[in-house]
Order: structure tokens, then C-alpha cells, then sequence
């Protein structure tokens, strides 16, 4: 009996080293802020110019915004969403459109690409995926700017489920008014 759990333990460790690994890998890290565990403090350490931007109507959590540099060259604006106890859960940045090729470059080359439309003439895109995190690339046509989203699923989940509500509850309005 305490052969066999001799043999056990160090594949029971390998195991559960492994599963911590993986766990680390999943983490996504943007601009130096840990999306899910980073707080609205590490923002206000990490960055000058930091602004307090209300409450997220989707997270009911706290934003901040900075103008300023985040060490990534041409971002114009960089959007910071809380959830309610005060984790990471999306990061939004506003750049230059122009910069599309090297951000999906920088982008494919750490994160699985899950659709892409680049076409040479109208708006462009691209959907990256790592565990439970989002990355968004979308440049519209007629814009010179383009945003670049990171959130968390069930970020996503809830904007979408209030934007349903908001819409069903406007068309309700409108059949009321015919």
C-alpha cells in the first residue's frame, strides 16, 4: 500500500503542477494589467493621467481612462472596466487605423486567431481568443481610428443581454406609440 502511493504522489504533483501551468498560460495580460485580477489601483500605479470615467452600465463597475502613454505607440485613448468587486474585466484602447497589419501581427502571434476579415478596401476586423478573454480589432472603413477590445465572456454576455432588453424594451415603446 505505501509502495503504490509512493509511485502515486509524484504523478499526483506532476498532474497538479501541470493544471497550474495551464492555468497561468490562460491568464491574459494587457498593457501590464492582468485582465480578472488587476485592480482600479494598479491602473492609478501603473499609468499617469488616470481618470475616474463613472460606472460601467453593463459591469457596475468602476472605469478609469487615460489620454497619455500606455507603451503602446499611437494609442489615442485607453478605457479601463471594473466589475463590481473591483477586477479587470475588459480593457479597451482607441489608435490609429493605419496600425491594423502590425496589431493583428502582434495579436496572431500570441493568441489563437479565431476570424479575421481583411479585406484591402472596407472595414476590417479580427477576433482573437484566450481561456475566457476576448480580443477585438475593429477598423471601420470610414474611420481614420480603430478600437482594440480585451474583455472577459461574461463581460461580453452581459453587454449583450442589455443591449437585447434595451432593444426590446424600445421596440415595446414604439409598438405602444402606433
Amino acid at each position: 500500500m505505501m509502495m503504490q502511493m509512493v509511485r502515486v504522489l509524484p504523478m499526483l504533483f506532476l498532474l497538479l503542477l501541470a493544471g497550474s501551468v495551464k492555468a497561468d498560460t490562460q491568464a491574459v495580460t494587457v498593457l501590464g494589467m492582468t485582465i480578472g485580477e488587476s485592480t482600479p489601483q494598479d491602473v492609478q500605479n501603473a499609468f499617469n493621467g488616470v481618470n475616474q470615467s463613472g460606472v460601467n452600465r453593463f459591469s457596475h463597475g468602476p472605469m478609469l481612462s487615460t489620454n497619455g502613454d500606455v507603451g503602446v505607440r499611437g494609442v489615442k485613448e485607453t478605457l479601463f472596466i471594473f466589475s463590481q468587486d473591483e477586477r479587470l474585466v475588459a480593457v479597451m484602447m482607441e489608435m490609429p487605423k493605419h496600425r491594423f497589419d502590425d496589431i493583428f501581427d502582434a495579436l496572431a502571434a500570441g493568441y489563437v486567431l479565431e476570424n479575421a476579415q481583411r479585406p484591402f478596401v472596407g472595414d476590417r476586423s479580427a477576433e482573437f481568443r484566450q481561456g475566457d478573454v476576448s480580443i477585438q480589432l475593429n477598423a471601420p472603413h470610414l474611420s481614420f481610428d480603430m478600437s482594440l477590445l480585451y474583455a472577459k465572456d461574461a463581460f461580453l454576455e452581459q453587454f449583450r443581454e442589455t443591449q437585447r432588453r434595451e432593444q426590446e424594451a424600445e421596440q415595446s415603446r414604439e409598438r405602444g406609440r402606433l
